[in-house]
């Protein structure tokens, strides 16, 4: 059904629409912000058990190869199951041994972001400082990489703000690669996988399929360190899935929203 673009509007449409953008993109950034801080604490438990393992049993790497096969055995769809993975996993929880990990600065950075910090840096107060520099300022992972190499923190001697204070901001380029993060877009959530029980949730008919496409600048700041502004145009297709009455939990209405306009936040 296509829609006339010369009907007359009330007034205030185009101010509610400007809000309701607005709304929706903190709305799908705040739930891809809680997808990705479910996965990164599903990675450190999985490492920690590991680890407590190899310190009590004595596992080496063939007993983590055989989990890894029974582990991608049993979720076939799930991405990053794989021995290697498992094993920065194990080295992941190693560094970060405190817990709640999820109130930790590490929590809001993708996977692949962690990995560099453990590969780059030996010193677990230069990981804790890039992990919280990187959220408070987006970078993206290239520009994490380049500011270890560089090592920007310990030339100017700049500490991150206070991590309680920080959220990943919705256009900066953190925000867009924990959008694209493969290890998010897999089905490890899926709600085939979830304990069914019930919500009150609209019926599909009830619930509209949102097709979003818009331009717009996206200025991502590397602090006092770098400055880049980079121009993007980007387009969102409108989410096939359907709404069920049952079956979801939290997690699965966070991906669905995750996957709406997965391109652009």
């Amino acid at each position: 059904m296509t829609v006339s673009r010369d009907v007359d509007l009330p007034g205030g449409y185009a101010h509610l629409l400007k809000e309701l953008k607005k709304t929706v993109r903190g709305a799908r950034t705040k739930a891809l912000r809680t997808v990705n801080i479910q996965l990164i604490e599903l990675y450190w438990t999985i490492g920690r058990g590991v680890l407590k393992e190899q310190r009590d049993q004595g596992w080496g790497s063939g007993v983590i190869r055989r989990l890894s096969e029974d582990l991608r055995a049993e979720f076939p769809d799930m991405k990053g199951l794989s021995a290697r993975n498992i094993q920065y996993m194990t080295t992941f929880a190693g560094a970060w041994h405190n817990s709640p990990i999820a109130q930790q600065p590490v929590a809001q950075l993708p996977w692949g972001h962690i990995t560099v910090l453990l590969d780059k840096l030996t010193e677990q107060e230069s990981r804790v400082s890039y992990a919280a520099a990187a959220v408070e300022h987006g970078w993206s992972r290239n520009v994490l990489l380049n500011m270890i190499m560089n090592r920007t923190l310990e030339r100017t001697g700049t500490a991150p703000s206070n991590f309680t204070q920080q959220l990943v901001a919705q256009d900066s380029e953190l925000a867009q690669q924990i959008a694209k993060d493969p290890y998010n877009s897999s089905s490890w959530a899926s709600p085939a996988l979830l304990p069914r029980e019930p919500l009150n949730w609209p019926s599909p008919a009830a619930s509209p399929k949102p097709c979003v496409s818009w331009d717009r600048d996206s200025r991502s700041l590397a602090g006092k360190f770098t400055s880049t502004s980079t121009e993007m145009t980007t387009s969102s297709t409108c989410c096939s899935s359907t709404w069920t009455k049952t079956g979801l939990t939290a997690l699965a209405v966070a991906l669905r929203w995750a996957r709406i306009g997965r391109g652009a936040l």
